[in-house]
Parts: structure tokens; C-alpha cells; sequence
């Protein structure tokens, strides 16, 4: 269970370790919600960065499940036309784009909403030189449209 209790901006703490009631997902198809997004720009320490410092990003948190494991997952989506595409493919994803449809960007609107997504893994090493692994979001994917089946002579 999680414990929401407030502490003092001087209280004495104890707790070492972070508790995760989450856990790695296996590479797949998943459903995910997003949670909260923050507007920020790009700041490089590598000066070999293919992003430009001072590109305008928007940083999403989902917690994505396949109703039995979740996970929170992270995902920036960088304000530049070459990856138009991308963030086109998450209002898709969420149900708040249309094919071939203008949208004006307005993340507020997705806050909450449901999408698929493609889950991999990936590994890397912090600073401290320990390997671990997280979960991607390899692409966002678009609602299923359930057949339609024919009608019956009865419903018609």
C-alpha cells in the first residue's frame, strides 16, 4: 500500500531503499494511461547530441499494464517537425486524433486517457556503474477498430 503521508521540511527520515509495487514488464502490447506531462526544453552534456540544447520537449509518464503487471513508463516527445509523426501517433494512440485531421497540440486533454503501446526493454548503466533495465515505449499504437459483423434479419 502506498503511504501519501506528508513529511515536515525538517522531519527526520529513515527509509534507504525505494518500494515499488511495480515491476518490469516482458517485451509487448500493452495498455497504458497517462498519468501526468511536463513541459520542458533539452539540455545536452554530450556535445555530439543529435538534439538541438534549447529544443522544446514534452516528458510523459504512463503507467502501463496488461491488467495483472504494471509499470510506470517514461517517454519524451521532442517539439520539432521530424517528429511530427511521433506525436501524431500518440493523439492517435488516445483517441484524440483523426487520420488526415489537424490537431492542435493540448496534452491536457490526454491527461487520463487510454491508449496501446509497444512495450521493449532496454539497458543501460548509470553513473554509478550499475547495469539495469527499464521499459520503452517502441511506438504507440493505433485503437482497434472492432468488425463490424452483418446485421440479422431480426435487427433490421
Amino acid at each position: 500500500m502506498e503511504n501519501t503521508e506528508f513529511l515536515d521540511f525538517d522531519a527526520v527520515i529513515n527509509e534507504e531503499s525505494e518500494q515499488r509495487e511495480f515491476e518490469l514488464l516482458e517485451p509487448g502490447e500493452y495498455t497504458f494511461t497517462l498519468q501526468k506531462y511536463s513541459k520542458e526544453f533539452f539540455h545536452s552534456t554530450r556535445p555530439d547530441s543529435k538534439i538541438k540544447d534549447g529544443t522544446p520537449m514534452v516528458k510523459l509518464e504512463f503507467i502501463v499494464t496488461d491488467g495483472e503487471h504494471s509499470n510506470y513508463v517514461y517517454n519524451t516527445l521532442f517539439l520539432r517537425k521530424d517528429f511530427e509523426w511521433k506525436i501524431s501517433s500518440f493523439f492517435l494512440s488516445v483517441g484524440l486524433k483523426k487520420h488526415n485531421e489537424p490537431l492542435r497540440i493540448d496534452f491536457d486533454s490526454a491527461i487520463g486517457k487510454k491508449g496501446r503501446c509497444k512495450i521493449t526493454k532496454r539497458s543501460y548503466t548509470k553513473q554509478t556503474g550499475e547495469t539495469v533495465e527499464s521499459n520503452d515505449i517502441a511506438s504507440f499504437l493505433e485503437p482497434t477498430v472492432p468488425a463490424k459483423r452483418p446485421l440479422t434479419m431480426g435487427e433490421l
